[in-house]
């Protein structure tokens, strides 16, 4: 089932966005969203998404206000990073539904800024580039 805690362990999952530990750490995501997904019909997807959302506005109403900021920003980071890029690479019609309600429910109830679904292998080539690679230049080697 679709529940809170697939965005409960944020700090280990971000900690671990980096060229040695973020494929390893993707994995790990991506076999506990299979699991979570199991039984899981097209038709709940949206209920799903929109209790997560929920959720995390109960999560936010127990922070103070200068910790909400983060709260989203750590939670945007691994929807982008993790829960989207897996549920696409899942690739069945559940979790592409997922994937399209996260981001679409997300934009509309936390609009700044704007969050798009990317894959993982867009994700982690980022790793595989070079500053110049990254500003547009070609590289010199």
């Amino acid at each position: 089932m679709i529940t809170y805690d697939l965005l409960t362990d944020k700090q280990e999952f971000l900690k671990n966005f980096n060229k040695k530990n973020y494929e390893p750490a993707f994995k790990r995501y991506k076999d506990k969203l299979e699991a979570a997904l199991e039984g899981v019909k097209a038709e709940d997807v949206e209920a799903c998404v929109d209790a997560l959302y929920d959720k995390v506005k109960e999560e936010e109403a127990t922070l103070k206000k200068r910790q909400i900021e983060g709260f989203h920003i750590d939670l945007r980071v691994l929807i982008a990073l993790y829960l989207v890029p897996a549920a696409k690479e899942i690739d069945t019609d559940v979790s592409n539904l997922l994937s399209e309600k996260l981001v679409e429910k997300w934009n509309e109830r936390f609009p700044e800024p704007h969050i798009e679904g990317s894959t993982f292998e867009v994700i982690n080539g980022g790793f595989k580039k070079s500053i110049a690679e990254m500003f547009g230049f070609k590289s010199l080697r």
